[in-house]
């Protein structure tokens, strides 16, 4: 069985803080939440949790699980999160009947994990709503949120070529959807894996909660999932996160593994999956066969090089983390296509990637596209 991560000593907070992502515990793993919390307190738990981007989730275990009573400011913004997402879904809702696309798009990332799994809206973290939406239903999509009078203004510090964010204001609530093609998009080379949106919407599945809303077929989301931890090094922001969404879909749904591991083989993802998987199993105890490692490890393909990168750079926020020459080296080892496919990506991404983020590609010669994509890359080293 792969592991990624060796089990080490956990200072106790750390190891509550494991315990109240986990999709699911156990009599004993309980007890020990119990005994952990009344020792350091809830409010430190809670600063820890927050430092890791996962506060809501953390404060709505203690509050359901633990029936503890919180203070009243973690109680209104549990119920305002709650009020948040329930809004930005309903929208969600809205805006796709009106443009007709109930059946071009689909919700992914985080909140396609909440659509799919028993997460409740309450202990949802994030800031927004991402959601695929196939090119031909992108006019009528958009011309339904200006209808919905969501803005585009674009967010502070987040650049993506993927998808366009949307916010509207309703009732003191901010609403954001992140609204796009793709499904995935680095800003400073090519991905090197293959994304699959005309496969995944077209083997959508309606939500749990909202019918109209279409989420991709759990083992397809579960690969797409965990392609997506790959691209934040599997511990950069928003760090343990990540590993709760492969936690929460495998715990939650009846995942037919044989379909994971052949949606992540078609997507050129393999190694990159396999060690998502493994560390959400390290950390979490997700429960994922073996056979599953078996299947995703190339022949003769060893890990140390990647076990030394994330326990150097550790997976809490208050840890170093693996810094930039880190995630170029992870990158780089869990290329499915190997070092060339690699170093083809980052030196020589194709003229369709770089068309994607010029707005002036269709004028403009290769020469000039890779030399605004090298000026992009270099303000973002300085």
């Amino acid at each position: 069985m792969t592991v990624v991560y060796p089990s080490k000593t956990l200072v106790p907070v750390e190891h509550a803080l494991l315990l109240c992502l986990k999709a699911r515990r156990n009599d004993q793993e309980k007890i020990e939440l119990a005994r952990i919390v009344a020792d350091v307190g809830p409010s430190r738990l809670l600063e820890r949790a927050e430092e890791n981007r996962v506060g809501m989730l953390v404060a709505n275990v203690l509050v359901e699980d633990l029936e503890l009573r919180l203070d009243a400011s973690w109680t209104t913004r549990l119920v305002h999160n709650k009020e948040r997402v329930e809004r930005t879904l309903t929208s969600l809702t809205r805006v796709v009947r009106a443009a007709n696309a109930e059946d071009a798009h689909i919700v992914v990332e985080g909140g396609g994990v909440l659509l799919a799994s028993d997460l409740p809206m309450a202990a949802f973290c994030a800031g927004d709503i991402d959601v695929v939406v196939s090119p031909e239903a992108m006019p009528g999509i958009e011309a339904a949120l200006a209808e919905a009078r969501f803005v585009a203004p674009g967010r502070p510090n987040r650049q993506s070529t993927a998808r366009r964010e949307f916010r509207a204001e309703q009732a003191n609530h901010e609403i954001w959807l992140a609204v796009g093609p793709h499904a995935f998009g680095r800003n400073w080379a090519e991905d090197s894996f293959i994304s699959r949106e005309p496969v995944w919407i077209s083997g959508a599945v309606p939500a749990r909660a909202f019918d109209d809303v279409r989420v991709p077929h759990p083992a397809q989301l579960l690969a797409m999932c965990a392609t997506h931890t790959s691209t934040h090094s599997f511990v950069r922001s928003p760090g343990l996160r990540l590993q709760v969404d492969v936690d929460r879909l495998v715990t939650d749904n009846p995942i037919e593994w044989p379909l994971v591991v052949a949606e992540l083989l078609a997507m050129r993802a393999a190694r990159k999956g396999l060690v998502s998987l493994a560390l959400a199993r390290d950390l979490l105890g997700t429960e994922v066969p073996s056979t599953v490692d078996d299947a995703l490890s190339p022949h003769g393909w060893r890990l140390e090089g990647v076990r030394t990168l994330l326990q150097a750079g550790g997976v809490f926020s208050h840890q170093p983390g693996v810094g930039r020459i880190g995630a170029a080296a992870l990158d780089a080892i869990l290329t499915d296509g190997g070092l060339f496919e690699w170093v083809r990506t980052v030196l020589l991404p194709s003229r369709a990637w770089l068309e994607q983020r010029s707005a002036r590609s269709g004028e403009e010669p290769d020469t000039l596209l890779h030399l605004r994509r090298i000026s992009h890359v270099l303000g973002r080293v300085s």
